[in-house]
């Protein structure tokens, strides 16, 4: 379906912060997967390497870039890393704990395992 919408004003089908989808947005109108897609390209990875790593397919990782060029009013790449970079310095990364891992293992049953990666991440 297509809807109506005023260019530029990034109204096009959102009602209340929502999109016809029910992806919510940011105060910036950047969506929770486009702001995945800032931060990896803050890390500096290429197309091919955030569409591997998100499960996408390249051209839609295409779209995300093209995307978070026009919402944060910059011009290139190296400007959109440079914005994930300020974000991630103000904990800003969403649906993440900040410098916590994307992958997580399991230790169901591993208790003295659990305990010795608990004290090595604190440092005793």
């Amino acid at each position: 379906m297509i809807r109506a919408g005023v260019i530029g004003t990034g109204s096009l089908g959102r009602e209340n912060g929502a999109v016809e989808a029910g992806r919510t947005l940011e105060p910036d109108g950047v969506s929770r997967r486009e702001r995945d897609v800032l931060a990896l390209v803050g890390e500096h990875l290429t197309n091919a390497e955030i569409a591997q790593q998100l499960h996408l397919s390249v051209r839609t990782v295409e779209s995300h870039v093209s995307s978070l060029l026009r919402k944060l009013a910059v011009d290139d790449r190296r400007a959109l890393a440079v914005v994930a970079a300020e974000q991630a310095a103000a904990g800003t990364r969403t649906g993440r704990f900040v410098g916590a891992p994307v992958v997580t293992t399991t230790f169901v049953g591993r208790m003295r395992e659990r305990e010795e990666v608990l004290r090595a991440r604190s440092g005793h």
